[in-house]
């Protein structure tokens, strides 16, 4: 399962002390031939100590870094909200 997945990518790379992630797809049933069930579209909510020192842009950066292979193996769209 994809957010499976990325919640163990991003704990292990930033140990965020916040961390909610849900699955959106459903939204988009019937775009592009989607049937809402492959988990393409994902929100964010992450904070933590990690990024408390980092601009917004080098915090989405860390963070879409850290998931090259979901974005390679399907993933779509990736919302951010870094909590402070």
């Amino acid at each position: 399962m994809r957010t499976t997945r990325i919640k163990n990518l991003l704990t292990d790379n930033f140990s965020p002390s916040k961390m909610e992630i849900i699955d959106f797809t459903n939204e988009h049933r019937g775009h592009s031939g989607q049937d809402g069930s492959d988990e393409t579209h994902i929100r964010l909510h992450i904070g933590g100590e990690i990024f408390e020192d980092l601009t917004l842009l080098e915090s989405h950066r860390r963070i879409q870094d850290c998931l090259k292979s979901e974005f390679a193996s399907g993933l779509h769209a990736l919302e951010i909200h870094i909590l402070k």
